[in-house]
């Protein structure tokens, strides 16, 4: 409270509000003494739209401020999402940018989120693809070869031969991936787990496996720095340094050419912390697979045939059976799936297989998570509605403000005169799939109109402990006016099992942003 007085007193007669309102818009429990004053909260309460970066996020999100809003059902927080994209061209190889030129036409880069143009790259030959991608790798291989020597230049004084430096990495390889901050919630050394597994699988010269590891931790952050030093001392002290590579100083241009070279892309965070995540989303125009947590921008992205999945989602309480069950679950993914897949040449060329899988990827993957796409969305259901509602509300001498101030000061008067009085129905408690319910509501008024509010139908299925879990919601249209006033509606049965519904009447203005 003293911080709130010394930066923002002056803004309490200028906004026509006292401290204690201003004080109650930061307050997790409004007129409750000794509440600290929440910025978060703060942003909430006085902005017409939030939104996660991920659907997941925005799920999450609706979890952690559920107390800012205890009337509303959990889907009705209003907290949505608009998930991350990432900007395409920054990111893709030269290879493929080339080989969608001459497929694609330009459609890919002036319009990355037509899904239309990207259905084109079933249209590329699968050893073209391959043959890009392959050299793509091989770009990758030199340059982690001459970071590699770099370091040991650097550390030791000692130049590394051409022969020596050969030994590491080869572009044959499976080769997976893994570079993004070293935060401890990234989990990066999940694969350390079961370190003789780890082992079995490097070794195994028959279908070899390396990692390209890189990143950075905060210089404040002790442990994301032991994390980077574990999976150093690993390969060091198990003689595998030339398969399983950490490059140093990780930025843009080292991001750059890993998502551009990698075969799999690797994420392990803590279901749920990751908010979206797009390191995986770069890989995508590469043609390289996504083998993750379902967190972030992976818990929507995912199907079987785009890339895997490690856990399915399942949340434990214990954070260290947490880390077991999805180490053991990352491990069951590469034997048994990512491995055999990549070695699977039936006829002696290509994996034709994995090829398909990366033309999967592609063509579903790329136009969900362009940076164009997030754009557009933000634009279209964000900013030009607010714009929109502003110029509304300012015109003239803000002619709006004060209409809807005048409205909003006769709502609250005369909102206890507002009741339902009945509703009916003209179903049977026992459907069938397809068979409509028809819904009617009689509701008092008292001294507001029908045009001041808006009755809607709530429906969805009932949970075990009778609770109704929302599905959607209806406006019900008025079928007579009058102090007491009719209202009809019909809501589908789309599916078998137990449904219900309910009525409500909440608040509706043209200028309103969010009545709830």
């Amino acid at each position: 409270p003293g911080l709130m007085d010394k930066y923002f007193s002056r803004l309490y007669n200028e906004v026509g509000l006292s401290r204690d309102d201003i004080m109650a818009l930061g307050s997790m429990q409004p007129g409750t003494p000794g509440q600290e004053f929440n910025m978060a909260v703060f942003a909430l309460r006085t902005s017409d739209y939030s939104n996660g970066v991920a659907r997941l996020h925005g799920d999450v999100a609706r979890h952690m401020w559920a107390e800012n809003w205890p009337m509303l059902p959990h889907e009705e927080i209003p907290i949505e999402h608009v998930t991350n994209g990432i900007h395409l061209r920054t990111w893709v190889a030269e290879q493929m940018s080339n080989l969608f030129d001459r497929y694609l036409g330009p459609e890919w880069h002036n319009s990355p989120d037509d899904k239309a143009a990207w259905s084109k790259v079933y249209t590329i030959p699968d050893e073209e693809l391959w043959a890009a991608h392959v050299q793509a790798k091989e770009k990758m291989v030199g340059f982690c070869r001459r970071r590699i020597a770099l370091h040991r230049t650097r550390t030791s004084g000692i130049e590394m031969s051409p022969e020596e430096l050969s030994h590491f990495l080869d572009p044959r390889r499976l080769t997976i991936g893994f570079a993004r901050r070293f935060a401890t919630y990234k989990r990066a050394t999940l694969f350390l787990r079961y370190p003789e597994r780890l082992l079995k699988i490097l070794k195994n010269e028959a279908r070899p496996v390396q990692f390209v590891f890189a990143g950075k931790a905060h210089p404040q952050d002790v442990m994301g720095k032991d994390l980077i030093r574990d999976i150093v001392r690993f390969a060091k002290d198990n003689g595998v340094e030339d398969r399983l590579v950490f490059i140093e100083n990780y930025d843009m241009n080292v991001a750059r050419h890993l998502v551009q070279g990698v075969d799999v892309w690797l994420n392990t965070p803590e279901r749920p912390h990751e908010a979206s995540g797009t390191s995986g989303m770069k890989v995508l125009g590469n043609g390289g697979l996504n083998l993750s947590i379902m967190d972030g921008w992976w818990d929507e992205a995912y199907s079987s045939n785009v890339g895997w999945a490690i856990g399915r989602g399942r949340q434990l309480h214990d954070y260290n059976r947490q880390f077991d069950h999805d180490a053991r679950m990352l491990y069951d993914v590469v034997e048994q799936q990512v491995i055999p897949m990549y070695y699977q040449v039936d006829d002696g060329s290509i994996p034709r297989r994995w090829v398909s899988r990366m033309k999967d990827s592609i063509c579903e993957l790329v136009p969900r998570f362009t940076a164009r796409r997030m754009v557009k969305e933000y634009c279209e259901d964000y900013y030009m509605p607010a714009f929109q509602r502003c110029l509304r509300l300012c015109d003239g001498e803000r002619e709006g403000v004060k209409e809807l101030d005048t409205w909003r000061r006769h709502l609250e008067s005369h909102w206890h005169e507002v009741s339902i009085l009945k509703v009916d129905c003209d179903s049977s408690d026992h459907l069938t799939p397809g068979q409509e319910v028809k819904v009617k509501a009689k509701v008092r008024l008292g001294s507001i109109t029908s045009s001041d509010i808006e009755v809607q139908i709530c429906f969805g299925t009932i949970d075990q402990n009778n609770h109704l879990e929302l599905l959607g919601i209806i406006p019900m249209e008025i079928e007579s006016n009058g102090n007491e006033a009719l209202f009809k509606g019909a809501v589908k049965v789309e599916d078998s099992g137990r449904f219900g519904y309910t009525v409500r009447v909440i608040p509706n203005h043209p200028l309103l942003a969010n009545p709830l």
